[in-house]
């Protein structure tokens, strides 16, 4: 059976201390589902809010990311991003090894089994993932 169960959504400031606050929020909202290993989806949903930060019209004074996290067949979990948009459509960069940043979508796209990048209407930018996740530990009986 293909079930969608929304876990949930947040609108956040575009501001650096909201990376801190993405982060508790989905980690509250997967635990209280009853879903216990996501790390990885919470890296990359780090990953994504601080480039909607630093790299889009979010960062600017009264900008807005909006974040929904839901689970797909009981097994996927799919992060969806939206900022403010930019000039520049988000791609994975080849970073100098000296600098400390830079690597946020090269770990979206080794450690998702999909992601991508669409337009919302209102001209924002949706960065979305896919990421595989085991079931609720209750459900692998």
């Amino acid at each position: 059976m293909n079930t969608t169960e929304f876990i949930g959504t947040l609108v956040l400031p575009g501001v650096k201390e909201s990376v801190g606050l993405a982060r508790q929020y989905a980690t509250s909202r997967l635990m209280h589902a009853g879903y216990t290993q996501t790390d990885d989806a919470i890296l990359l949903l780090s990953e994504v809010v601080t480039n909607a930060v630093m790299h889009t019209a979010s960062g600017q004074p009264g900008g807005a990311i909006n974040i929904t996290i839901r689970v797909l067949a009981r097994t996927t979990l799919y992060v969806e991003v939206i900022d403010d948009g930019s000039s520049s459509v988000p791609t994975p960069q080849m970073p100098d090894e000296m600098v400390a940043g830079g690597r946020g979508l090269q770990l979206v796209e080794l450690l998702t089994d999909r992601w991508g990048v669409r337009q919302t209407k209102k001209n924002r930018t949706a960065v979305w993932m896919e990421i595989s996740m085991p079931s609720k530990p209750d459900e692998e009986k």
